[in-house]
């Protein structure tokens, strides 16, 4: 109805536009390269929350975690060259890309250190939830244990054989219930008399 009124005739009509609709139902067929973008960025949150065992509500990270690592892969479209490179950015840097939902020792600002304490801790155990955004804002986007808030940190030393779970406790490999196989004995073989 919005889009039926007056009002907006006449912006159409001053302008030369002319006003079309699409058919809903085959937005996909109208531009399948946004499709097949939305759909890697949703498979790559799906697989990096289920992989680091984060709770959904860290969806937004897990995106935007993986449009940093997808615009700085190479394609082959693009003669082998990633995104970002096209851009006129520099060659992506991929020391700075760890597992997301990795354990993380992130360095606690000196300006929020205990004072006049030499024993006291340099770093907090942290998530990490990828690259902090924008180039104003250089280090790693982490979560500490026990808060709620990611903060950004500079300094971040990374433990990618460990994962967290959902309570922010640390669970080792080893320990996944999904990697352990359940070996059932056989009974012994009956004899024949």
């Amino acid at each position: 109805p919005e889009l039926n009124s007056d009002e907006v005739k006449s912006v159409c009509a001053e302008c030369e536009c002319v006003k079309t609709s699409g058919d809903p139902h085959n937005s996909t067929l109208a531009n399948p390269e946004v499709e097949r973008c939305i759909r890697d960025l949703t498979e790559g949150m799906r697989t990096a929350l289920i992989a680091s065992r984060l709770p959904a509500r860290m969806w937004g990270h897990g995106v935007r975690h993986a449009a940093y690592v997808r615009n700085r892969r190479p394609k082959l479209k693009l003669g082998w060259t990633s995104s970002i490179a096209i851009l006129g950015a520099e060659k992506p840097d991929f020391s700075k890309i760890a597992v997301f939902g990795s354990r993380c020792w992130a360095t606690i600002p000196q300006a929020i250190r205990i004072r006049g304490r030499k024993a006291s801790p340099r770093a907090q155990d942290a998530v990490f939830l990828g690259v902090a955004a924008g180039p104003d804002s250089p280090g790693c986007l982490v979560l500490l244990d026990g808060k709620l808030t990611p903060v950004t940190r500079r300094t971040v030393h990374f433990d990618q054989s460990d994962l967290w779970d959902t309570h922010g406790l640390r669970v080792p490999k080893k320990d996944d219930p999904l990697e352990k196989k359940t070996v059932i004995p056989l009974p012994p073989p009956e004899r024949m008399s």
